[in-house]
């Protein structure tokens, strides 16, 4: 789930992992509206697709490591993306070289880093342990507790 917060659903506070997920990847996570599930029924279509097409497929199948399940997954998808549909003369594949592939952006240079936060207890002298490494806090925040969480090896206020 990515929307914490969604009275009105203009400005939602999303979850802090996935609000760095998409400053990582120079992206954006539109929420859903819980009470108009527009994209249920596609969601639930590709769903079947995996579930009946793919999967089915690869139940007798025996893998020895996680990689080697990932290969025969995205063999069996890319197969799959290459049908046409119905009715159609072309398929999922042909559309995504169409219409979508020219507007991807490129990945990023570095993995994203999940971020870790803990909520830590800053005494008088303004000091904080953070996974077993004290630290010296340039704000008077004595007495409180605060959220901080390293962020490309920098531990920041969150």
């Amino acid at each position: 789930m990515t929307v914490i917060k969604n009275k009105d659903w203009i400005d939602p506070v999303k979850n802090k992992v996935f609000q760095a997920w998409d400053e990582h990847n120079d992206t954006v996570i539109t929420p859903a509206k819980i009470k108009s599930p527009h994209w249920k029924p596609v969601v639930e279509g590709h769903v079947k697709i995996l579930s009946m097409h793919i999967l089915t497929d690869m139940e007798n199948m025996t893998f020895y490591s996680l990689e080697e399940l990932n290969r025969v997954l995205q063999l069996k998808v890319d197969d799959e993306n290459r049908i046409n549909f119905a009715w159609l003369n072309y398929s999922r594949f042909d559309l995504f070289e169409k219409e979508e592939k020219e507007a991807l952006l490129p990945l990023p240079d570095s993995k994203f880093e999940y971020p870790e936060r803990k909520t830590v207890k800053v005494v008088q002298d303004f000091s904080f342990t953070f996974d077993k490494v004290h630290y010296i806090c340039h704000e008077n925040t004595s007495d409180k507790s605060l959220r901080y969480g390293p962020v490309k090896r920098d531990l920041r206020l969150q």
